[in-house]
């Protein structure tokens, strides 16, 4: 007999956006989570949330995680205003990628804000 609460197979955005980060939350962990929610990450708002290189952090993502993570070039205007070039990275909606960043923030000690409730809303969102 099993026991315990059974994880949806599928997952949405707002199922990772109800995950609370550990007290010591490591920077892979709070990008992918900000990525899992759908955000469009470039270096300048990586910094926001501590992350100075972000494209080593991605590099983690894909090679050692292996996390499915597009990124393309984007131009923006420098502080003396010439062109220049960064990168922004973004993950994919589907819910059985976002199943891999549910489980791999789990396994890196996120917790379920629901206070142990199973979540139903990617079920939900199949039936309607």
């Amino acid at each position: 007999m099993v026991t315990g609460m059974i994880e949806p197979y599928e997952h949405t955005h707002i199922d990772i956006r109800q995950l609370t980060p550990p007290i010591n939350a490591t920077k892979i962990g709070r990008v992918l989570q900000r990525l899992g929610v759908g955000e469009v990450l470039n270096n300048r708002a990586a910094f926001v949330i501590g992350d100075t290189c972000l494209h080593s952090t991605i590099s983690a993502l894909r090679n050692d995680h292996d996390m499915d993570i597009t990124g393309e070039p984007e131009k923006y205007k420098g502080h003396d205003g010439h062109l220049s070039q960064r990168h922004r990275y973004w993950i994919n909606p589907d819910p059985i990628i976002l199943r891999s960043v549910y489980r791999l923030l789990k396994m890196w000690g996120w917790t379920d804000s629901t206070k142990g409730q199973p979540i139903l809303i990617s079920r939900l969102n199949r039936a309607a």
